[in-house]
């Protein structure tokens, strides 16, 4: 029975470390790597696709996220 608990224990906080990094595994830093370069390729695939109007959109929008020693 302990084991059990402990499982379901082990479950619970694998699900809330989950919940609040948006999916991204904390301790796991292949695991982050490998999932930060799948999303990248999304997202430049997506890229790809819109047009200038779009692509212009989304870069202001990333850029107003950035702080000034990010911009440099």
């Amino acid at each position: 029975m302990a084991a059990r608990d402990s499982s379901r224990n082990t479950l619970e906080m694998e699900s809330f470390h989950r919940r609040f990094s948006a999916w991204t595994p904390f301790t796991n830093k292949s695991l982050n790597r490998q999932l930060f370069q799948e999303r990248v390729a999304l997202i430049s695939h997506w890229f790809d696709l819109w047009t200038n109007k779009q692509r212009q959109e989304f870069l202001f929008t990333i850029f107003l996220r950035c702080t000034k020693s990010q911009l440099r």
